[in-house]
């Protein structure tokens, strides 16, 4: 295998961006048209369509990175260190998530639909009955539940691509993949789950349990992202064929665009419906290679910004959405215009979790511990290392 050893800083960029449109995704969820917890009662089209298009990105790209990160946390530590520190890192602040973090968010829902109760006597409500007939969820803490499942199922197939005897074993695929077309040859199972599962199990809303579409497709992502990282000669084809994946991404979107908004008609048959199936897998495909491409291009570096938010972003992650939805809650009631309080909701969630990661979890190693954070030495000023993952 072709592999360096160093630091990918534009997965860390990449990261941190992605996330940032997750603040972004969340805040403009109560004034768009989808289904959400709580909603304005003036919604935008506009802003549907605008959010329509990171969407489609924007989680398999986390997952393709985390896959990254999983390459180079084995590549620090074995199997049975990494097994912990994945514990450490990804099931304690779930656990913490769904038992502090998620009741808010329900609670302040269940508020807008009648509920008088108080905090306090709600909360043993919050064990009653799974969302949305009763209140237990994981909510946007999904994404780490898949992850957890995904790394489970794919972990004898990571260390078995470790070993230093299956390197040759995989000679034939690098040669098949390791090309400006031949990359797209990884994709070719997702297009096919798509195709075959989604029938049978359609979406739900993040389950799991019945959600095999999704997860077979996130987990072959995750898969991909470690690939990415076994041979440098992937970087090399990101590098140099970004732009014609940029602009196939574009005209792929610009293709589903038409069809989402009726511009374009097309028959309702099995083989256009495959061809559409084929056009959504690809176009998010390539977006994220030119994602990958760009921030190759132009992000392989770090700074001290990088290093202070690629640690805040995970207890961002975990803490943001209630922070949005309580300010969603005391939002919508007002008679303002709906872009005026999507900002407020922005800035409040950025600020408030901002301020909650910086002053309370940050300087101590108790609240760092619950929210999968690496504990400070106690003769040592925070550290400067930026986080694995």
């Amino acid at each position: 295998m072709n592999v360096e050893h160093k630091r990918y800083y534009e997965l860390d960029w990449l990261r941190v961006l992605a996330f940032f449109l997750l603040i972004l995704f969340h805040a403009g969820m109560a004034f768009n048209t989808w289904g959400w917890h709580i909603k304005n009662t003036e919604q935008s089209e506009w802003l549907t369509d605008l959010m329509y298009f990171p969407h489609q990105w924007r989680i398999p790209l986390l997952y393709l990175i985390s896959g990254a990160g999983i390459w180079f946390s084995l590549n620090s530590r074995g199997i049975v260190r990494f097994i912990k520190e994945r514990a450490t890192r990804l099931l304690l602040p779930l656990i913490f998530g769904i038992l502090v973090v998620v009741p808010p968010q329900i609670y302040v829902q269940r508020l807008t639909e009648g509920m008088t109760l108080s905090y306090w006597q709600f909360y043993p409500r919050f064990f009653d009955g799974i969302y949305p007939e009763g209140n237990f969820s994981w909510h946007h803490l999904w994404f780490v539940v898949y992850l957890v499942a995904s790394i489970i199922v794919l972990l004898p197939l990571f260390s078995w691509i470790r070993q230093k005897n299956s390197q040759g074993r995989l000679n034939w695929l690098y040669r098949i993949t390791c090309h400006p077309y031949g990359i797209h040859l990884l994709a070719v199972p997702i297009v096919a789950a798509d195709w075959f599962l989604s029938p049978i199990f359609p979406p739900t809303d993040q389950y799991l349990i019945g959600d095999w579409t999704r997860f077979s497709v996130l987990t072959m992502i995750l898969l991909i992202g470690f690939l990415f990282c076994s041979n440098q000669k992937y970087w090399r084809v990101l590098l140099d064929s970004r732009r014609t994946f940029l602009v196939t991404g574009i005209g792929l979107f610009a293709i589903r665009y038409l069809v989402l908004f009726n511009i374009l008609e097309v028959p309702d048959s099995g083989l256009i419906n495959y061809l559409y199936d084929f056009i959504n897998v690809g176009s998010s495909w390539m977006i994220i290679l030119a994602v990958l491409g760009y921030g190759r291009c132009y992000l392989t570096f770090s700074n001290r910004f990088l290093t202070y938010c690629n640690e805040a972003v995970y207890p961002f992650y975990i803490l943001h959405q209630t922070v949005t939805l309580i300010a969603v809650y005391f939002l919508v009631p007002l008679t303002w215009h709906w872009f005026t309080k999507f900002a407020l909701v922005t800035v409040s969630t950025v600020v408030v979790t901002w301020g909650i990661y910086h002053y309370l979890i940050r300087p101590y190693n108790p609240t760092r511990f619950v929210f999968g954070l690496k504990l400070q030495k106690s003769d040592s000023k925070l550290p400067k290392k930026v986080c694995e993952t």
